[in-house]
């Protein structure tokens, strides 16, 4: 079976939990802020679960690593796993990152 993501994916994904704050604005335009976990990382992305309804397009704000990391991204992807049954999404930081815990 192929793997449908690794074929999308312009670069490869590690499997990576790490504690993050996301913060935007969900599809009733109401903004939130979320304490939730990665799941995969990637130099430019990232996938991470969370609880809620975001729009493909939307911008969201990444806090990581203490604090030592906070970046722009887009959602690329939303999508119920199969596995586990949590809504995930699949994010590409827009513009330059630094500190982010791949390089």
């Amino acid at each position: 079976m192929i793997d449908i993501w690794k074929v999308k994916r312009i670069e490869p994904r590690i499997a990576l939990t790490l504690p993050v704050v996301l913060e935007g604005t969900d599809v009733d335009n109401v903004q939130f802020r979320e304490e939730t976990t990665t799941e995969n990382v990637s130099k430019h992305g990232a996938c991470l679960i969370v609880s809620h309804k975001l729009t493909v397009g939307s911008i969201v704000t990444i806090n990581g690593s203490q604090g030592k990391f906070k970046g722009e991204a887009v959602v690329k992807g939303i999508w119920i796993d199969d596995t586990d049954r949590k809504t995930k999404i699949g994010i590409q930081f827009v513009g330059p990152v630094q500190n982010w815990v791949v390089t």
